[in-house]
């Protein structure tokens, strides 16, 4: 069913707040923020949105449908194994400005979850289940390459891999140093290829 946020707001305006959302997070964002951002008066917020939190659970949807994938494509080609995952990490070598400012939306508000109501935190969730699954996904196509070697547990792989990219994204929106994610993403690739190696 289309939102009552889709029908009413434009698509600029739904990505300005995304991003104004994405920048502040939901706790340093004020109604007066979202009111200069939409263009919508106080009333008008409330009444077609539900308030403010019902507006950053949508920008969090929004979020997920149009930025995530960008960002999670390399781990769509399971496939290609550890390459895959390898591809993925890769890519936040070259972290800047005018890509992903920010750092990621959701893993931002993960970092804040317990502050956030049970709809917020069950999206969380939900994408960081999903992640997963790609992490496993990956593995079991490194498993069929001989990559890596059948008793490899996927499971524990693939927490260490989402734990680790929270971390990194974390850090990443805090301004750290290029070398700094550089060598994280040196290390993991490092490790990921050590990690139970198939007997050919």
């Amino acid at each position: 069913m289309t939102s009552i946020v889709q029908k009413v707001i434009s698509d600029k305006v739904q990505d300005k707040t995304m991003r104004l959302f994405w920048k502040k997070g939901f706790f340093s964002t004020s109604i007066d923020d979202i009111v200069e951002v939409t263009g919508f008066n106080r009333a008008a917020i409330y009444k077609y949105f539900g308030g403010k939190n019902h507006l950053f659970l949508e920008m969090l949807k929004r979020y997920r449908k149009e930025i995530t994938p960008i960002f999670t494509a390399p781990l769509q080609n399971a496939a290609l194994g550890l390459e895959a995952i390898e591809n993925f990490f890769g890519q936040f070598v070259g972290l800047n400005q005018s890509t992903m400012p920010c750092g990621c939306f959701l893993i931002a508000t993960a970092s804040n979850l317990p502050a956030h109501d049970d709809a917020v935190a069950e999206f969380i969730r939900g994408f960081s289940h999903d992640l997963h699954q790609l992490f496993c996904a990956c593995l079991e196509g490194a498993i069929e390459k001989k990559e890596l070697a059948s008793t490899a547990d996927q499971k524990a792989i693939a927490d260490f891999l989402v734990v680790n990219l929270f971390g990194l994204l974390t850090w990443h929106r805090v301004g750290v140093p290029t070398s700094f994610i550089k060598n994280h993403v040196t290390i993991v690739k490092q490790f990921l290829k050590t990690l139970f190696p198939a007997k050919h």
